[in-house]
């Protein structure tokens, strides 16, 4: 395979503290291919404002601006991280339409500078556009940075979050349509795109298993409650946007020989929920990305009680390949991404699946199917995802 060269646009900026699949896939794809990942820069509210969880990433920028550090920094061998010192103008507040447009072309125009600088300082003369999503500031890319193919690449339905919904309706299926492919991480999304654009692939998701190893021994982690009870637990944010609370309220209450361990930070929704009242209920508070193994590995039954509506239906669940991995009996809600899930993880739909699927979970576990839990769960690789990338560049005629 020839190497080729990836500028790649995202939501996520690679000094994020989350985990991202970009930047995973960044770095997967820079095994083979050369890439330049965009940071996304300053926008003018977000400067003024200069909020405390913003400091971080505006300090960085800001030391761009002022030339205290280099915008193109190389973090590994094929792989380059470009922060932009530019400031955008905060426009999402507009009214949609042309004024909305001619401003964003602006940014576009604005951004596109620093990249094609980039380029230049890096020699290369073509390259593919690769976008997770950067609805906004890439909307205009494929014809200010004129590259040999574009990629549009969709994880989540962001048109049906409020921040993206204004705009986004309109602008995003315009942009799936500019695209010479579009590739997803589920089969709901790729049928989505696919209503704009007839070249859309479902390359499925990666995710990094090699800490989640039930080799491994955990100790119990002294947050967790001192009970005999088995364990029902779940690891992650705790929002309400995409966890159904009543129907955890529902299944605390009615499965009181069960204790629920809760381990991630809490949004309002969850702080003020009858959750904290219950006695069979723990909330540990977050943990380390790095410890996330140690708390799922002393879960009896892992659990992914999504709320189900436009934003979460489709999205692909990375923590079940991570229960998968250490092998653990796993209790989702139904949705279409968990339909790829259910040979391994029991799904249900309501409290009382979720109550009938608890017992079965707990009385059929067994060192079969715990090891069959985690060779599936292995096989959602990034060099799977990314290869199956590559495979629906070629079906439309790029190079790779």
């Amino acid at each position: 395979m020839a190497q080729s060269r990836f500028i790649f646009m995202a939501q996520q900026p690679m000094d994020t503290k989350i985990g991202s699949n970009a930047i995973d896939m960044a770095y997967e794809i820079s095994k083979r291919h050369e890439v330049l990942y965009v940071n996304i820069p300053m926008d003018r509210i977000t400067k003024l404002r200069n909020k405390e969880e913003d400091r971080d990433f505006l300090k960085r920028r800001k030391e761009v601006a002022n030339g205290s550090r280099k915008p193109l920094e190389k973090i590994r061998e094929n792989l380059w991280q470009l922060t932009p010192g530019i400031t955008l103008e905060s426009i999402n507040t507009l009214p949609d339409g042309s004024l909305f447009d001619k401003l964003n072309m602006w940014n576009n125009r604005k951004l596109s500078a620093v990249i094609l600088g980039a380029v230049q300082e890096l020699g290369w003369d073509s390259y593919y556009l690769l976008n997770d999503s950067d609805m906004f500031r890439g909307y205009y890319m494929k014809e200010l940075l004129n590259p040999s193919g574009f990629i549009y690449y969709s994880r989540d339905n962001l048109r049906e979050v409020d921040y993206f919904k204004k705009h986004g309706t309109r602008i995003e299926p315009l942009l799936m349509a500019k695209a010479d492919a579009c590739v997803t991480n589920s089969a709901y999304l790729r049928d989505e795109c696919a209503k704009f654009n007839a070249n859309s692939y479902d390359i499925g998701q990666g995710c990094d298993l090699s800490a989640f190893d039930p080799s491994i021994s955990h100790e119990r982690p002294s947050v967790f409650p001192d009970t005999q009870a088995p364990i029902i637990g779940y690891v992650g944010a705790l929002i309400e946007l995409r966890l159904d609370i009543p129907l955890l309220e529902e299944l605390a209450k009615r499965a009181q020989h069960l204790h629920f361990v809760f381990t991630g930070p809490q949004d309002a929704a969850f702080e003020k929920s009858k959750l904290h009242g219950m006695e069979n209920v723990t909330f540990t508070g977050p943990c380390k990305p790095t410890d996330a193994p140690q708390f799922v590995s002393h879960f009896d039954v892992c659990i992914n009680p999504q709320r189900i509506h436009p934003m979460t239906i489709g999205n692909y669940p990375r923590k079940i390949d991570e229960y998968l991995a250490l092998g653990k009996p796993t209790v989702a809600t139904l949705t279409r991404a968990m339909e790829m899930f259910s040979d391994h993880v029991y799904l249900a739909e309501d409290a009382d699946g979720y109550l009938a699927a608890f017992e079965k979970a707990l009385n059929d576990n067994s060192a079969e199917l715990q090891e069959d839990r985690r060779k599936f769960a292995l096989t959602h690789s990034w060099e799977n995802s990314i290869e199956k990338m590559y495979e629906a560049m070629r079906s439309v005629g790029l190079s790779i």
